[in-house]
């Protein structure tokens, strides 16, 4: 393969690391170019990000040589960046260092070859990948969008990044510091990942889902100087539905 003559060729003046980023780097743009000239050569334009997002997962993952001190196996296909924190590990607690060479991968292989097995079963060889997530008790961490989307999560992109990041101490204002709840508080009635926008705010209402009495103000159903747009001789329908049936079925 061409990324293992760029890899051998940069390995010989410098380290494992810095030899593989080089030669995906060389790879990378190769592929892209590619590509593109395929699209181009019929008149049809394509921002390179597109191409790009299908390359980085292509030339993500690499194979372990050595495992030195570590636990990964030799033939293990391994993401570089999870290598190196090892690795950098190992340099601290004075271990042997893992040595692993960069390989390029298939769109089919890669999607299969993912950290996630939820994303790796809605592509292909469902059975496979489910008994063998099972087998060995893995645990998806859901930190890519396909998993997330599976099973109704917000997406970890865009906005998405706010809602999963965790505050460090320094970002945390001191007022709420003590308003987090305790480990031993019961989570059951809790709603995860609630975003639905409520805005019960009718004068005299009732929100069904807090269970609280609502200000008055503007809303859907009220005016802007906050007067109901309903006849108020009619029960609200924040306040009671059954009551609501009930009224009308005993009018004559």
């Amino acid at each position: 393969q061409i990324l293992e003559i760029f890899f051998k060729y940069h390995r010989e003046s410098k380290g494992s690391h810095e030899a593989a980023m080089l030669s995906l780097e060389q790879v990378q743009t190769f592929l892209v170019i590619e590509v593109q000239s395929v699209y181009q050569s019929q008149g049809i334009d394509i921002s390179d990000k597109h191409i790009e997002v299908i390359v980085r997962q292509m030339t993500s993952k690499a194979r372990v040589d050595d495992g030195g001190d570590t636990t990964m196996l030799p033939g293990e296909l391994v993401e570089i960046r999870q290598i190196e924190q090892v690795n950098e590990a190992m340099s601290i607690t004075g271990g042997a260092p893992a040595e692993y060479t960069p390989v390029l991968l298939g769109i089919t292989k890669a999607s299969l070859n993912t950290d996630s097995f939820i994303s790796a079963a809605s592509f292909q060889e469902t059975t496979r990948v489910l008994t063998e997530a099972a087998i060995e008790g893995k645990s998806d961490w859901l930190r890519g969008l396909k998993e997330n989307v599976i099973i109704g999560r917000l997406i970890p992109a865009g906005t998405g990044f706010n809602a999963y990041e965790e505050p460090t101490a320094a970002e945390i204002d001191p007022a709420f510091e003590n308003a987090f709840l305790d480990d031993d508080l019961a989570l059951q009635n809790m709603v995860l990942d609630d975003r639905t926008a409520r805005v019960y705010d009718r004068e005299g209402g009732l929100d069904l889902f807090a269970g609280e009495d609502v200000v008055g103000g503007n809303s859907p159903a009220t005016g802007e100087d906050g007067a109901s747009r309903q006849n108020s001789s009619l029960p609200s329908a924040f306040l009671d539905d059954d009551a609501l049936i009930d009224d009308q079925t005993e009018a004559p």
